[in-house]
């Protein structure tokens, strides 16, 4: 496999405190400081070609998420009972049109997308929203 184009995207996670609880109805008037910190999430997005002989076939994702323990493969057209929803359905609402339009003339590209974070999953830093910031900023630039 030959990586064609690699894009790399960081996104910072949050701490939110000081005033937690009286910015909302029951607990107003009150404020919340909210401010961005790192080490954050690192998202690489490698689109890559197959090795030469390949056969002509719909393209693949290639999810690796090491702190969720993921290394899977699946079909962004096809997402049917995900393993992870949220990435699946990012993934495959952000390329809709894309892999396939470059998997027409020959041996298709697959794209393999690695997820890192520098925090721990579930210490609520807002890591999933900052997953799927520099997701979609890796995909986008793809």
């Amino acid at each position: 496999m030959t990586v064609v184009r690699s894009i790399r995207a960081l996104a910072p996670v949050r701490v939110c405190d000081v005033g937690g609880w009286t910015d909302t109805w029951f607990g107003s008037p009150g404020q919340v400081c909210s401010v961005a910190v790192g080490p954050g999430i690192e998202v690489v997005a490698d689109l890559v070609r197959p090795d030469s002989g390949a056969r002509h076939r719909p393209p693949a994702v290639h999810l690796v998420a090491p702190d969720l323990g993921a290394d899977y493969r699946f079909d962004p057209t096809a997402v049917v009972n995900p393993r992870h929803p949220l990435l699946e359905h990012c993934v495959a609402e952000a390329t809709a049109g894309r892999l396939e339009a470059l998997t027409a003339t020959g041996p298709g590209h697959d794209l393999r997308v690695t997820i890192r974070s520098g925090v721990p999953v579930g210490a609520s830093l807002g890591t999933s929203a900052s997953v799927m910031v520099a997701l979609l900023a890796a995909l986008d630039r793809l």
